[in-house]
């Protein structure tokens, strides 16, 4: 029997690899793949994966994703791009659509919505920094019908979903509608487009140009007659332009009804149910850039290969310069003009010349935005003197920066240095006057030293930070995401999952693939990466923990115990959660060595009937080396589908001075939680002589 229990029941301190293994913090992991920290303080398998969309076999990674948050039409749309082709995810046909091809393959597109303009519209600005920086207006449909040939393209609808004003007319003309019940404030509708309802003309729209309290007045149409409802609404696609229906671009002139366009004949027919969109609008002399951010009501671009500036002389030229950043004007993020002398409001160009190099990201934090290159950092902000309106540039940190693209946290900024420090942009504390720079990777550090940060990405979701990066610098793109959990303040290790670009969608954590064009979300309860209904994969985890000092607490011979003992250990003992069908395998490692001692499986198996009806928990044990039999306990099902399990297993002295624990899992619809195991050891112990080193 045992006489010294080593009781482990912490794991929130996660992996450690700073000091020496042997004398990292008991409950610590050196080796942490595929896991994570529990809400319960154990220690369980990562959650599943699951794709957006339809699984696409193409092998050309992602070279930008965003979701763009419309207000105006209230839908939240991810958009992507890889090879050179910019998709949208359509919210009634579930599935990934072409917005525009033709673009640079491998180029990355920085993307950013911005919602304050004069066109009373929401609109999402991008750009890669080789095509035209231009914008799109999330306007969305599907075709109501087939189309074969014509010029007349019929739609599921052209118009917002939202009515702003409804009612029966008590006279009509070609170019009024009165109705005596209303009250309207003069102007209030002009802009917005009138829709008759009823009559001969139900579905007719025309463009609002006045109103007073009891009338409208638009562009002219057949008159509907007195009496025909009418409904106030907003057109979803501009009067005229460039629609992509499913990847065929359509001319069109008008838009004479609430389901039609007046369209070029396009040659080519479309199935009912085609997606439509509106082609993005591109503005050629803006900068071309991929760093994209608002700040208040300007958008600022960083990262740009050319744009315009005016000479010594005063004459507008072009400018190849990404060490600068362009910001627009007040108001307007499609507008970065100004004139030779500046004045309020107009946009600008602003030099960041100290640390050499491109800009890596732009970010906003709190009232100023934050300039990062690899070795530099700068604080920016405008003068909030009106008629100033003047960029004031502080330095924050020389020779110190951000590799590639920083990661906003609800509270902070998390970036890469070049030296791969994990790093943070502190809050300003006591006396700074700045944010200051605080190092959270250092714990890690001997493992991050081997990675590959150049194309890093990151994200914050529920307590953690994630940090896409690559295991080396000979791979192609990101296959790894370093997992920082902000609650324990502890790293949760590496998940082996490839991204190139996250954001939320719908309150849940998406990232774009870096190997492959696809979309997956991410902290999905399935414990499976899943491709679609019938395809998934089975999520690989292991846990090992640092090396555990075996110390007596007494010794017959000694009253101060040496650190050289060697030490018998004999029992091994876990608690946790498991789910049925799931098997663990728990491994004994000793004196530094990564073959186990000792090995054995632990799971629900369907097949074991009598186990799953309370049968004793030593019967279902699997194949165990040395007809090793457990003792223990397990409960019935909890609400979650998993069960409380607790075991003690024995067996002969296995001699060591340092041992380590191991976990592993593998397969489909796995899931398991540890969340304490203790290693009980002998007081007399035969002395190894295996540990005596002779002298010749």
């Amino acid at each position: 029997m045992s006489d010294f229990l080593i009781d482990i029941n912490e794991f929130t301190q996660g992996l450690q690899l700073l000091e020496a293994s042997m004398d990292a913090p008991i409950g610590s992991a050196r080796v942490m793949s595929n896991m994570q920290i529990t809400d319960r303080g154990g220690i369980g398998p990562r959650p599943g994966t699951s794709i957006l969309g339809t699984w696409d076999s193409d092998t050309t990674g992602s070279d930008g994703f965003y979701n763009f948050l419309t207000t105006s039409i209230g839908l939240e749309i991810p958009v992507k791009a890889s090879n050179g082709i910019l998709k949208y995810y359509h919210p009634t046909l579930l599935d990934w659509k072409q917005l525009k091809s033709g673009y640079t393959a491998g180029a990355e597109f920085g993307m950013k919505e911005h919602l304050v303009n004069t066109d009373n519209n929401d609109y999402l600005y991008f750009c890669n920094a080789k095509e035209n920086y231009s914008r799109w207006t999330g306007a969305i449909t599907t075709t109501n019908g087939a189309f074969v040939s014509g010029t007349t393209l019929t739609v599921a609808s052209t118009l917002k979903p939202a009515t702003l004003e409804t009612g029966t007319s008590t006279s009509t003309s070609a170019t009024t509608i009165t109705d005596t019940s209303k009250t309207w404030a003069s102007s209030q509708f002009v802009g917005f487009y009138v829709l008759i309802t009823s009559g001969t003309q139900a579905g007719v729209i025309s463009k609002i140009t006045a109103n007073n309290a009891t009338s409208l007045t638009f562009d002219s149409i057949t008159d509907p007659g007195a009496g025909a409802t009418y409904q106030v609404r907003v057109l979803n696609f501009p009067p005229s332009g460039t629609l992509t229906v499913d990847t065929t671009s359509v001319v069109y002139s008008a838009v004479p009804t609430s389901t039609t366009f007046t369209i070029t004949d396009p040659g080519v027919g479309f199935a009912n149910g085609s997606a439509v969109t509106i082609q993005p609008k591109e503005f050629p002399g803006n900068p071309k850039g991929n760093r994209l951010d608002n700040y208040i009501t300007r958008m600022i671009v960083g990262n740009v290969t050319s744009g315009m500036s005016y000479d010594s002389s005063g004459n507008l030229i072009g400018n190849q310069s990404n060490a600068s950043i362009y910001f627009s004007k007040q108001l307007d993020a499609s507008d970065f003009t100004f004139s030779a002398d500046r004045t309020t409001g107009q946009g600008g160009i602003a030099a960041i010349p100290s640390g050499g190099g491109k800009i890596t990201d732009v970010s906003n934090f709190e009232d100023t935005f934050i300039v990062f290159k690899k070795y530099y950092i700068e604080q920016d902000k405008f003068s909030t003197t009106d008629t100033a309106d003047l960029l004031q540039q502080t330095p924050l940190k020389q020779q110190f920066g951000s590799v590639n693209h920083v990661i906003k946290g609800r509270d902070d900024i998390y970036f890469i240095t070049a030296d791969n420090q994990i790093t943070s942009l502190g809050r300003v504390k006591l006396a700074d006057t700045v944010p200051q720079t605080v190092n959270v990777g250092l714990i890690i550090k001997r493992l991050i030293d081997t990675f590959d940060f150049s194309s890093v990405v990151g994200h914050e979701f529920a307590q953690r930070i994630l940090f896409a990066c690559k295991d080396s610098s000979s791979a192609a793109k990101n296959n790894q995401i370093i997992v920082y959990n902000k609650q324990n303040k502890a790293f949760e290790g590496i998940w082996y999952l490839n991204a190139s670009q996250f954001d939320l969608y719908q309150g849940k954590l998406y990232a774009a693939d870096s190997i492959t064009p696809n979309i997956y979300q991410l902290f999905t309860s399935d414990h499976n990466d899943t491709r679609s209904a019938t395809v998934k994969f089975g999520i690989t985890s292991e846990w090992k923990s640092n090396w555990i000092h075996l110390v007596p607490r007494r010794s017959r011979f000694r009253v101060k115990p040496s650190q050289f003992q060697i030490m018998g250990i004999n029992t091994m003992a876990f608690e946790g959660y498991i789910t049925d069908g799931t098997v663990i395998t728990f491994s004994l490692m000793k004196d530094l060595s990564d073959t186990p001692a000792l090995t054995f499986n632990f799971g629900i198996l369907p097949e074991d009937e009598a186990y799953m009806q309370g049968a004793e928990l030593g019967a279902f044990m699997g194949s165990n080396p040395l007809g090793l039999q457990p003792l223990g306990s397990i409960s019935d099902p909890t609400p979650d589908g998993s069960r409380h399990f607790k075991f003690i297993i024995y067996f002969p002295d296995i001699y060591s001075n340092y041992i380590s624990i191991g976990i592993n899992n593998s397969g489909t619809d796995q899931d398991f939680e540890v969340t304490r195991f203790g290693i009980g050891t002998s007081e007399e112990t035969i002395q190894s002589a295996d540990n005596i080193k002779s002298l010749t």
